[in-house]
Parts: structure tokens; sequence; C-alpha cells
């Protein structure tokens, strides 16, 4: 008589798991995210594994061998790994940064509000979390993007796909408050560093790292941008914006500073001088992406 059938090692089949680049083709929204809805653990599982973001099998750290993938109703995801040599379980979440109390399809609906800019305290209501873990995953999600950043630094300008000149815009600010009493989020591809002055000698070959050859660069009248059209054989292009006069330029609506400007630091930022540079189109007033 032939018994129970093996428990599998995996959560899907290894062909089934999508590599980080169709991951990042996909288009999420709330009709595609319905599933995490769902009582029934097991798609949930399968969802997440398909897309790296849970282990898709388990090793046993003290046996190094695959473990089952064995469902188990007492606990949180329904399942675990189970070491068929040495009985240890282990939870699904071994591994990935899904670790907490909170309910897998939650944590993946707070990851889709924040992103898309849900106010945190219309998540906290709608998900039914308490202040406290809403505003630690908030951090935490917040730091990982940081670390990413950090990882993947990027220059900004050049020409875009049809030969323009991408522009830049800089400012250099000192920060214990907005500036000008203004201040929002902005989108596009930014950076900031901390400067000790504003000299010339300081803030010029920062541009030469950061801006690649051919962009056009915007900043307001500070003298130490006086000579930016020469840097290199004239590799930039350089328009001038005066703040006290205005932000964007009457004549030609396209020269402007309003990205850099507007954008705004937390909240607990330190007082310090930072030099900010925020890349957008070349024809329009929108950030590229």
């Amino acid at each position: 008589m032939a018994g129970r059938p093996a428990a599998p090692v995996q959560i899907l089949p290894p062909n089934a798991v999508l590599i980080p680049a169709a991951v990042a083709q996909q288009k999420l929204g709330p009709f595609q995210l319905r599933l995490m809805l769902d009582d029934d653990m097991h798609p949930q599982l399968e969802w997440h594994a398909a897309r790296g973001l849970l282990k898709n099998s388990f090793d046993c750290p003290l046996c190094a061998i695959p473990c089952s993938f064995v469902a188990q109703h007492d606990t949180q995801d329904g399942w675990r790994w189970k070491c068929r040599q040495c009985h240890q379980r282990h939870s699904v979440r071994e591994g990935s940064f899904f670790k907490s109390k909170v309910p897998l399809g939650k944590l993946v609906w707070f990851l889709f509000s924040w992103a898309t800019e849900i106010p945190l305290h219309h998540v906290t209501w709608q998900l039914t979390l308490s202040p406290r873990t809403a505003v630690d995953w908030g951090n935490f999600i917040r730091d990982i993007c940081a670390e990413d950043v950090r990882r993947n630094l990027r220059q900004l300008g050049g020409f875009d796909n049809n030969g323009q000149p991408i522009v830049v815009e800089i400012d250099e600010s000192y920060f214990f408050r907005r500036k000008f009493h203004r201040g929002r989020r902005v989108n596009g591809l930014c950076m900031m560093e901390v400067v000790p002055d504003r000299t010339a000698q300081t803030l010029v070959p920062l541009i030469q790292q950061w801006c690649l050859p051919g962009t056009h660069i915007i900043s307001d009248g500070w003298a130490a941008y006086s000579n930016l059209t020469q840097l290199n054989g004239g590799v930039y292009l350089h328009d001038v914006v005066v703040h006290q006069d205005n932000f964007v330029d009457p004549l030609h609506p396209e020269k402007n500073a309003n990205c850099v400007v507007n954008s705004a630091l937390p909240d607990n930022c330190s007082t310090r001088t930072y030099v900010n540079l925020c890349g957008r189109s070349a024809t329009k007033d929108t950030s590229i992406d």
C-alpha cells in the first residue's frame, strides 16, 4: 500500500518564480491586490514567492537539507517549513523583511498605500493597524528606500532620447526651516549633499561629479555659478533665474527653479548648508523619472 506523498520542498515550481526584471515591469493596483484579502493563505504565499518576497525553498539551518512546506493552520500564515530530519519548524517569513505579527496581506496593502502616497492616518484606519505599527513600518520602508538610493547613485542630466539637453536645477540652501516658507515633496531624480561652504571651489566639483555633459543647468545668480558654461570646454548650458525677482522667467517659463526651491527636507533635518540638484524634462516643466 502506497504511503502519503512526500510534502513539497518548494512553495511553487522554480520556473514560476519571476526574474527581477519581470517583477519590475508588472503593474499593480487594488484590483490585482484583491488576492491579499482572501482567507486562503496558499495563493498569497505563492504570490509572494513568485516575486521573491518570500523564499520559495528553505534549508534547515541545523541539518542543511531542504525543509518540507507543510500546512499548519494554527499559525498566522497557515503554512510552515518543517525539517524532515530534526523536525524543527520555521516561519515562511524566514529571511524576508516581513518578520512581523501583522498579516502578510495587510503588509502588502501597506506597501502599496505608502508607494502611492495615501495618508498614513487613512492607511491606519483602513487596515486596522495601531498608529505605532503604521509609523514603524513607514520608517522601515523609508530606510530601505534611502539605502537603495545610496547604493545606486546616478548622475543627472545629459541628453534625453530625442537628443535634447535635460534640465538640472541647482540651488544651495542653509536649512533650518522651509526656504521662503515654501516646501513640498517633488518627484524625479534628485540629489542633496552637505557642503562646508558655498564657494565655487566647493560647488563646481560637485556639479562636474553629478551632472553629465550636455546638461542644461538652471541656477540662481550666486557668483559661484558664473563660469559654468566654461567648464570642461563648454559642456554645459546655463541659465539664471534670480529668486528675488521671480522663480519662473516671465519670458521663458521653461527656465524656472520651482523643482529644487520647493523641495523640502525631513522635519528632523539638522541645521546645515546643502547643495540640491533636481533633474527634469528638457521640454516641459515636469520631473524626469
